[in-house]
């Protein structure tokens, strides 16, 4: 929310003197986040890329959210083919995944809902490692396809960005 800022946002309406408090507007909408690729996913050193299964995981943070369980969804890993009849075309390396999946909520509209994404690696029998993170709060995103810079777990600005479309519509 604040990179690229001096680090200040202005509240929303609701939540300054006079305005009504309320963030939820009581509207259904529903999020279809198409995912497509990443470009330059970062990985520590001494981690093998050669055994990485990068995926996208994404959470919907709603400040009504009482019970503390976001909804999660998440793309499946990213594996390269190693057979030829596999795939057309050159095999993208795991640092250059293609996904073409598409995530989908339903929340109640509110100016301070948030998405965050993490791109993680599915390793076999052992913690998912996280290689990089953003967070993007809804009522700014823009309809179509966007590129999100994505920073590493120290908040730092990395070469990576996730290529994806958002589309935001009400619920009929």
């Amino acid at each position: 929310m604040f990179s690229g800022s001096d680090g200040y946002v202005l509240k929303p309406a609701a939540l300054r003197a006079g305005g009504s408090g309320k963030l939820s507007t009581g509207r259904q909408k529903r999020l279809k986040l198409h995912v497509g690729g990443a470009t330059h996913v970062p990985t520590p050193e001494d981690y093998a890329t050669d055994e990485m299964k990068p995926y996208v995981t994404c959470t919907l943070i709603h400040p009504d959210d009482h019970d503390g369980k976001p909804p999660k969804r998440k793309t499946s890993a990213y594996k390269q083919h190693k057979l030829a009849f596999m795939h057309k075309g050159p095999n993208p390396p795991v640092t250059e995944p293609i996904w073409d999946e598409t995530l989908e909520w339903d929340y109640e509209e509110n100016e301070m809902v948030f998405l965050r994404i993490l791109i993680k690696s599915d390793d076999s029998w052992a913690r998912n490692p996280m290689f990089a993170v953003a967070a993007v709060r809804l009522s700014y995103v823009a309809k179509g396809w966007s590129f999100i810079r994505m920073l590493d777990l120290k908040g730092r600005e990395t070469h990576c960005s996730l290529l994806v479309k958002f589309d935001v519509d009400d619920v009929a």
